[in-house]
């Protein structure tokens, strides 16, 4: 009979360890590319541990490991992102390690805007991008300080005649989880893809480099430019910049 109970005891215990020690899942959807969904992470045993999980293509899930450093990990919190969904956030604790990501539509709105720069076109020559930052992730995470998740929104585009720009902007802002977060507008050399200024909403006193997200957006926005770098643009890369020695500090 103790053997009976010794047996079935260790059974428990044996049963008990590979659930602590399986990873921990996040299941896709067969209709979304498994290279669009970005994956930030933090697993928390002794200490904490971020990272992200690099997009892959053909996967229906991705896994996180359940032990961190020979520690056994209690619980994970992710955000996931894949273009023209919400955002999501998740926290999963050891012995429930799956997570379905599931599909929730969020309309565009237009982002639209010139940047100041007299008697200069750079029509087709200076690439923008978009990036959503997630300014209220390390308060998720739990962490005091740390690199700020931010994700890529929609293609990027060129600047127009009269250097004016748009967008198709997610509405962030109609979504709790999303609505407390910035955006970025980053200018990249033609060809090189090197970053060269970021943009700025006219009239910033602190060159912060972010547009807090909105529901609506005015027709026009006007942007300057802040140089990425100590060194004067020359214009063979885009951006001809006179006295803008001093670097961009967000």
């Amino acid at each position: 009979m103790r053997l009976f109970i010794a047996l079935i005891v260790s059974a428990a215990w044996a049963s008990a360890v590979a659930q602590s020690t399986a990873p921990f899942v996040i299941q896709l959807p067969a209709s979304v590319p498994s290279e669009q969904v970005l994956v930030t992470y933090c697993v928390y045993a002794q200490d904490a541990y971020c990272s992200a999980i690099p997009a892959e293509p053909n996967r229906l899930s991705y896994s996180v490991p359940a032990t961190h450093q020979g520690q056994l990990v209690t619980s994970l919190k992710a955000i996931l992102y894949a273009p023209g969904s919400a955002i999501q956030t998740v926290t999963l604790q050891a012995g429930a390690n799956a997570y379905v990501f599931a599909w929730r539509p969020i309309p565009p709105v237009s982002l639209a805007g010139t940047v100041a720069m007299k008697d200069v076109s750079y029509a087709g020559k200076v690439q923008l991008e978009l990036k959503y930052v997630a300014t209220w992730a390390m308060q998720f995470f739990g962490m005091r300080d740390g690199p700020v998740p931010s994700f890529p929104v929609g293609e990027p585009v060129y600047l127009k005649d009269g250097n004016r720009f748009e967008f198709a902007v997610p509405d962030f802002a109609s979504d709790p989880v999303s609505a407390a977060g910035f955006l970025h507008i980053l200018a990249k050399e033609k060809g090189t893809g090197n970053l060269s200024a970021l943009l700025v909403p006219a009239g910033s006193k602190t060159k912060i480099d972010t547009l807090k997200v909105a529901s609506f957006y005015p027709p026009d926005l006007a942007f300057t430019i802040c140089p990425a770098n100590a060194s004067p643009i020359h214009d063979r890369f885009g951006f001809a910049i006179r006295g803008s020695e001093e670097p961009c500090v967000p």
